[in-house]
């Protein structure tokens, strides 16, 4: 137990020492003095390592190697225990340790060697880093250098074209295969679409689906191409693929998109139901423009006849009205003939039946029978009008004419001859306000003017006509008195033609002369008859006798003469002449019955009558109871003057009337007929030349694009009328590893761009196709220009398989154009166009150039070359062309090849633009201006108009402005340069000065 506490007390001691850090020593005895050293041994160890900082020993002095305390210790006691267990002589322990100290290099020394194990620790990690970033500088520049050499992703879709037909609405199904090739561990997203090229591109969509494709994978894409709508036609179409390897750890590709497309060409029929419902449209449409043409006849020639018309006259503004009503349903049929046309072209018949229903034969033929009902009505106007202005000139001639009539009346003057006056003042009067209406031309209404002269023509006829009765009236009890006279007088009458009251008083006075003789004779000579009321009846029936033979000799007078209103008088004659009549009891209405039978004389076959003796007339029985003669009794009779008083009191000069006379007002202006427009107007219509419009045409086939849709272009229009179609050749293959798309690459964006100025973006020229394998002209149906694409690297080999497509890019410039010269003939087929253009890029320009020295430009309209080396390229170019492409290709590029020589030396037959577009902005070989590939001097071909594209080279190889120049979103100058000579715009840059042209010797 003491040996224990002893122990304890020293290993604190110890623990002290080793606290103050000092050096301590172990006896061998101490280490043995129990059974429990051991433990206290092992508790020592943990003590120390935890105590002693690593990298140093216990006695705090350095550890050269980098030892850890707890190392240290363990090998000590390690050492120990060996001891012990091999029988070696006990030693103190603090003898070992000082052996050991003493065995240790010197402080100096040790440091010496750490600081050459840092150094060349240094030397090998800076070696690695050095070796690391060697490493990765080659790699990123082995990157840059394959994506210069090699394309990163290239697309290829088959087919490149596809075309069908349907009949009827049906959807149709087909398939495109999309297929990459890729750097290795790269994949690819890519875009694949349906566009409908018919629709505006930025509603051309109609479907698009993403894939992700695995290193040089492909995708099959099932596509409905969707029925068209309605009629015939043609559509197109394109399938899209737009890919861009995906950037990762294993993919340094730099991710840009990449673009490939087929041509889809659909040609659809009608089908039969369509066919039943469009013949059916066409003839009511045809019906609907035939109605129009009608009326479109009628319409202009009523417009012709309104203008004849006068303003003045109010009936025109009513056919005005009608007019302007007639005109504006003529403008909906022409509108919806128009509409109904278009969408018959348009093949829209779903809104053509619509707009149809809206027109029905009644309508049309109710819109036709009130435009000719207005031709008529005015018609009737112009000859109403012309009628009115007739009889306006005839009244106021027949008004002139009554004046005189006026005058007997004023000089014959009595109450009734006075209110006449005044009624033919009123009419002058009425006939001035017409005369007025018309001469001034003031608004009246022609159908009112005519009644207005119709009363007009009435007054002045009842004027003239009682006038005329009058003077007949009293012409005739002229005539009777001077007859009965004549009659007792046994001489022949005095016939006057003329009247006047003087007249017919005279007579009347000479009458009452002649009676008051027969009065005095009667009471002279026979007085036994007085008072003899028998003998008075015998008087009146012998007056009776004698009025009806007076009457008969006027009659018979009358038939002969030429007096005028013979008939008139003729008329009162026989009034006369019925109404005095005698039979055997006296008077009546049928005739006179006496002993003479004398025969009552025809007046115009109607007077006829006899005198019939009976033998009971108290004429006889007078004369047999007197004794009288003939002639005494007719000297007795007494002719009444009854009527003739009244007459003259009715129609001539009253004594004694003492009223002022009324005066006639009238303007005397208008009987010289100054300014009253007379003039007839025609109704006749001449030929009126009018548009008739046709009937609708026949149904061709319709074709859009970008959303305008016209008909199909045929044969002859595309020969014509069409602009050239536009092929896009590619330029040099840096690399013959690459296939020939990637050459293609490079034009596609420029068709893109194009395609948004109308250019229909054809794709990439199948060469497989033959011409057999196509109809003539199935390209340009839609009438617009487009793009294709086409590489001369391919080459078709024709076999009893089939037909088999490869690349050959190992050949001489000659070769490819003519391979040119098969894809120049396939796509004038195509097309349908005698002359196509071609945009050559780079060598693809030279091609173009040796196609024209072979074949001349007969096929050709305009050249455009970009960045084409028409000079050839540097010796040093060369060289680098030649690493890794055809050799041949590089030899004929090349300064003063004989290629070259040659064809500068040929000239091009036929008439051709041809124009150059070289890019500058990069500094080349010997300070050379230039696109970094191509100079601007090599660039330049004489004859054709030069235009320059400034850009810059920013890639570390200083070249890729050769290729970037296509690139539109980079440069749209050289787009825009493209569109203007396409166009004929680039004649304006030339005008203004904006181009330069080569002139070499």
């Amino acid at each position: 137990m003491e040996d224990q506490e002893k122990m304890a007390a020293h290993l604190h001691q110890k623990d002290g020492e080793e606290s103050k850090g000092l050096p301590h020593r172990y006896s061998h005895e101490e280490m043995e003095g129990t059974q429990s050293s051991a433990h206290h041994q092992t508790e020592e160890k943990d003590k120390v390592a935890k105590e002693v900082p690593h990298g140093r020993h216990y006695d705090g002095k350095e550890n050269p190697k980098g030892l850890s305390n707890h190392q240290i210790q363990e090998g000590l006691v390690e050492n120990k225990a060996h001891s012990h267990h091999e029988g070696a002589p006990q030693h103190n322990v603090r003898q070992v340790e000082q052996d050991a100290q003493n065995s240790a290099p010197h402080p100096a020394e040790t440091k010496k060697e750490f600081r050459k194990e840092e150094r060349f620790e240094r030397i090998v990690i800076t070696a690695l880093l050095a070796a690391t970033l060697i490493i990765v500088i080659i790699f990123v520049l082995g990157i840059q250098i394959r994506l210069f050499l090699d394309d990163e992703l290239a697309i290829e879709l088959e087919p490149h074209e596809y075309s069908f037909s349907t009949t009827g609405r049906e959807e149709h199904e087909t398939s495109f295969t999309a297929s990459i090739r890729n750097f290795r561990g790269c994949d690819a997203a890519c875009n694949l679409s349906l566009r409908d090229i018919s629709r505006p591109i930025n509603e051309s969509v109609l479907s698009m689906t993403m894939r992700i494709l695995q290193r040089n994978g492909k995708a099959t894409e099932q596509v409905v191409i969707p029925a068209p709508d309605s009629g015939r036609g043609q559509r197109l179409y394109l399938f899209e693929a737009s890919c861009a390897n995906r950037p990762s750890l294993l993919c340094r590709a730099a991710g840009e998109k990449r673009y490939a497309s087929s041509f889809i060409i659909q040609d659809y029929e009608l089908s039969g139901e369509e066919k039943e419902h469009t013949a059916s449209l066409k003839e009511r449409t045809e019906s609907l423009i035939s109605a129009m043409n009608d009326l479109s006849k009628l319409f202009e020639e009523n417009k012709l006849l309104l203008t004849r018309i006068p303003f003045e006259v109010l009936e025109r503004e009513e056919f005005d009205k009608s007019h302007k009503s007639i005109g504006k349903s003529l403008n909906e049929m022409e509108s919806a003939t128009s509409n109904i046309t278009a969408l018959w072209k348009s093949h829209d018949f779903r809104s053509m039946e619509k707009l149809l229903s809206n027109f029905s034969g009644e309508k049309e033929g109710s819109i036709l029978d009130q435009a000719s009902e207005l031709q008529s009505s005015s018609r009737e106007t112009i000859s109403l009008i012309n009628n009115n202005s007739q009889r306006v000139k005839g009244i106021i001639g027949l008004a002139t004419s009554l004046l005189p009539i006026a005058d007997v009346y004023r000089q014959e003057r009595n109450p009734g001859n006075d209110a006449r006056i005044e009624k033919f003042s009123a009419t002058l009067q009425q006939i001035d306000k017409v005369y007025s209406l018309i001469s001034n031309k003031n608004s009246s209404s022609a159908l009112s003017l005519k009644r207005n002269l119709t009363l007009l023509e009435s007054q002045i006829d009842d004027f003239l006509a009682g006038f005329r009765e009058t003077n007949a009236r009293g012409l005739v009890m002229l005539w009777e008195g001077s007859a009965f006279l004549g009659e007792k007088r046994n001489q022949p009458g005095n016939y006057s033609p003329a009247f006047s009251c003087r007249m017919l008083k005279a007579m009347s006075s000479e009458i009452e002369d002649e009676n008051n003789a027969s009065i005095t004779k009667r009471e002279s000579a026979f007085n036994a008859t007085l008072e003899d009321s028998l003998f008075d009846r015998a008087l009146e029936e012998k007056k009776l006798q004698l009025r009806h033979s007076s009457l008969i000799k006027i009659a018979e007078w009358l038939n002969t003469s030429a007096i005028e209103e013979k008939e008139a008088l003729k008329q009162i004659v026989s009034t006369e002449l019925n109404s005095r009549s005698i039979n055997s009891e006296g008077i009546n209405s049928q005739g006179i019955n006496s002993q003479n039978n004398v025969s009552r004389s025809s007046i115009n076959g109607s007077i006829n009558g006899s005198i019939n003796g009976d033998g009971g007339s108290s004429l006889l029985i007078a004369m047999e109871r007197y004794n009288l003669s003939e002639e005494n009794i007719t000297s007795l009779v007494l002719e009444d003057t009854v009527e003739i008083d009244r007459f003259l009191d009715l129609n001539c000069l009253k004594e004694g009337y003492a009223n002022k006379s009324p005066e006639i007002v009238w303007n005397e202006s208008f009987f010289s007929f100054e300014g009253v427009p007379f003039k007839q107007i025609s109704t006749a219509l001449p030929s009126i030349d009018i548009y008739m419009a046709p009937g609708l045409p026949e149904l061709n086939p319709l074709c859009c694009a970008f959303g305008e849709c016209g008909e199909c272009c045929n044969e002859d229009c595309t020969e014509t009328a069409l602009p050239s179609p536009v092929l896009l050749i590619h330029g040099h293959a840096l690399n013959d590893k690459n296939t020939p798309e990637y050459s293609l690459r490079l034009l596609k964006k420029l068709q893109q761009s194009l395609e948004k100025e109308g250019y229909i973006n054809a794709g990439q020229l199948d060469t497989s196709a033959g011409i057999k394998d196509s109809n003539k002209g199935v390209w340009s149906q839609a009438r617009n220009p487009l793009t294709v694409s086409a590489s001369y690297y391919y080459i078709t080999d024709y076999s009893l398989g089939g037909i088999k497509i490869s690349a050959q890019k190992h050949e001489r410039i000659e070769n490819y154009a003519l391979r040119l010269q098969d894809i120049i003939e396939l796509l004038q087929w195509k097309a349908g166009k005698p002359k196509i253009s071609i945009i050559a890029h780079s060598m693809g320009g030279l091609v173009a150039r040796q196609y024209l020295s072979l074949f001349g430009a007969e096929n050709i309209d305009k050249v455009i070359f970009i960045n084409t080396p028409h000079q050839g390229i540097s010796p040093s170019g060369r060289k680098v062309c030649s690493l890794l492409s055809s050799s041949k290709e590089c030899d004929d590029m090349e300064e003063g090849s004989i290629f070259l020589n040659r064809l500068q030396a040929k000239k091009i037959r036929g008439a051709i633009e041809l124009f150059s577009i070289s890019g500058i902005g990069c500094v080349m070989e010997n300070g050379a201006d230039g696109d970094g590939v191509v100079t601007k001097e090599s660039a330049s071909l004489e004859g054709s108009t030069i235009f320059t594209v400034k850009g810059a080279c920013t890639d570390r190889f200083n070249s890729n402005f050769h290729t970037s120049i296509l690139d539109p979103e980079l440069y749209p100058e050289t787009l825009r340069l493209i569109i203007d000579i396409l166009t004929e715009g680039a004649k304006d840059r030339v005008n203004g000065g904006l181009n330069e042209t080569a002139a070499f010797g």
